[in-house]
Protein backbone atom coordinates (compact mmCIF):
# COMPACT_ATOMS: atom_id res chain seq x y z
CA UNK A 1 0.00 0.00 0.00
CA UNK A 2 1.35 3.41 -0.92
CA UNK A 3 1.53 6.13 1.63
CA UNK A 4 2.33 9.82 1.32
CA UNK A 5 6.04 10.30 0.73
CA UNK A 6 6.59 6.91 -0.96
CA UNK A 7 8.58 6.96 -4.18
CA UNK A 8 6.74 5.80 -7.29
CA UNK A 9 8.55 4.88 -10.50
CA UNK A 10 6.77 4.78 -13.84
CA UNK A 11 8.30 2.74 -16.64
CA UNK A 12 7.14 3.00 -20.24
CA UNK A 13 8.46 0.89 -23.08
CA UNK A 14 9.98 3.13 -25.78
CA UNK A 15 8.02 1.52 -28.60
CA UNK A 16 4.71 2.01 -26.77
CA UNK A 17 5.56 5.61 -26.03
CA UNK A 18 6.35 6.24 -29.70
CA UNK A 19 3.14 4.51 -30.77
CA UNK A 20 1.08 6.60 -28.37
CA UNK A 21 2.73 9.83 -29.60
CA UNK A 22 2.06 8.88 -33.24
CA UNK A 23 -1.57 8.06 -32.47
CA UNK A 24 -1.98 11.40 -30.71
CA UNK A 25 -0.14 13.79 -33.04
CA UNK A 26 -0.30 12.35 -36.58
CA UNK A 27 -4.06 12.57 -37.29
CA UNK A 28 -4.35 16.30 -36.45
CA UNK A 29 -1.19 17.04 -38.46
CA UNK A 30 -2.50 15.10 -41.47
CA UNK A 31 -5.85 16.88 -41.21
CA UNK A 32 -4.14 20.26 -40.98
CA UNK A 33 -2.22 19.57 -44.18
CA UNK A 34 -4.92 17.65 -46.07
CA UNK A 35 -7.66 20.30 -45.74
CA UNK A 36 -5.93 23.03 -47.77
CA UNK A 37 -4.43 20.43 -50.12
CA UNK A 38 -7.89 19.20 -51.08
CA UNK A 39 -9.01 22.77 -51.75
CA UNK A 40 -5.96 23.38 -53.90
CA UNK A 41 -6.66 20.25 -55.92
CA UNK A 42 -10.27 21.43 -56.39
CA UNK A 43 -9.03 24.89 -57.45
CA UNK A 44 -10.68 26.77 -54.58
CA UNK A 45 -7.66 28.40 -53.01
CA UNK A 46 -8.89 32.02 -52.83
CA UNK A 47 -9.57 34.06 -49.71
CA UNK A 48 -9.83 32.46 -46.31
CA UNK A 49 -11.01 29.09 -47.60
CA UNK A 50 -7.61 27.38 -47.07
CA UNK A 51 -7.50 28.66 -43.50
CA UNK A 52 -10.99 27.35 -42.79
CA UNK A 53 -10.14 24.03 -44.47
CA UNK A 54 -7.01 23.76 -42.30
CA UNK A 55 -9.03 24.44 -39.15
CA UNK A 56 -11.68 21.87 -40.13
CA UNK A 57 -8.99 19.31 -40.98
CA UNK A 58 -7.28 19.94 -37.65
CA UNK A 59 -10.55 19.51 -35.75
CA UNK A 60 -11.42 16.33 -37.62
CA UNK A 61 -7.91 14.98 -37.02
CA UNK A 62 -8.22 15.76 -33.32
CA UNK A 63 -11.47 13.80 -33.14
CA UNK A 64 -9.85 10.86 -34.94
CA UNK A 65 -6.87 11.00 -32.55
CA UNK A 66 -9.18 11.07 -29.54
CA UNK A 67 -11.07 7.96 -30.67
CA UNK A 68 -7.86 6.20 -31.71
CA UNK A 69 -6.07 6.83 -28.41
CA UNK A 70 -9.10 5.72 -26.38
CA UNK A 71 -8.95 2.30 -28.02
CA UNK A 72 -5.17 2.43 -28.12
CA UNK A 73 -2.29 1.18 -26.10
CA UNK A 74 -3.24 -1.14 -23.22
CA UNK A 75 -1.90 -0.25 -19.80
CA UNK A 76 -0.41 -2.91 -17.56
CA UNK A 77 0.11 -2.37 -13.86
CA UNK A 78 2.78 -4.21 -11.93
CA UNK A 79 3.65 -3.78 -8.28
CA UNK A 80 7.36 -3.63 -7.61
CA UNK A 81 9.20 -4.51 -4.42
CA UNK A 82 11.04 -1.72 -2.69
CA UNK A 83 14.82 -1.84 -2.84
CA UNK A 84 15.32 0.50 0.10
CA UNK A 85 15.40 -2.38 2.60
CA UNK A 86 12.43 -1.12 4.57
CA UNK A 87 10.92 -4.27 6.09
CA UNK A 88 8.66 -2.55 8.59
CA UNK A 89 5.77 -2.46 6.11
CA UNK A 90 3.94 -5.57 4.93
Amino acid sequence: MLEPGDTVEIEIDDSRLLLAACRLYLPPLCGLLAGPLLLRIAGLEDGVAPLLAAACGLALGALVARRWTRNGVPVQWQASTGSDGDSSRP
